[in-house]
């Protein structure tokens, strides 16, 4: 048997675009990225011998810059860190469904998608 601890991280795809409607926005719609785990071993535990391992999962959710002008867009892109935030959990320890995984993957992702809201709601010049 082998303890775990998850890292998790997430990112929030940005670049630069062309106005597509109206308002022109700072950023545009990258494919989403996943990656696969990746395993060290950090310790072992004393009393088993198990090795003691850390997983990186990272995950990418792409924004849709003019859903973002909504609060239903917004949600719904809390929404997708979520889910990507429970397939990266998963995937880091499927034999552990640890809830506070996904909620510091999701509080991490916060101040990301605080940026983004705001970007997509300032229009360009």
């Amino acid at each position: 048997m082998k303890a775990s601890v998850a890292s998790i991280s997430f990112a929030l795809a940005i670049s630069a675009l062309g106005a597509a409607s109206t308002r022109a926005y700072a950023f545009d719609l990258d494919p989403i990225t996943l990656s696969g785990p990746a395993v060290q071993t950090v310790d072992r535990d004393v009393a088993s011998g198990a090795r003691i391992e850390k997983v990186t999962v990272s995950a990418t959710v792409t924004p849709d810059p003019e859903a973002l002008r909504y609060h239903s867009g917004v949600a719904l892109l809390k929404e997708k860190v979520v889910e990507a935030a429970q397939k990266a959990c998963h995937d880091a320890d499927p034999l552990d469904d640890d809830p506070e995984c996904v909620f510091d993957a999701v509080k991490a992702a916060k101040p990301q998608i605080a940026e983004v809201v705001a970007r997509a709601r300032t229009p360009s010049a």
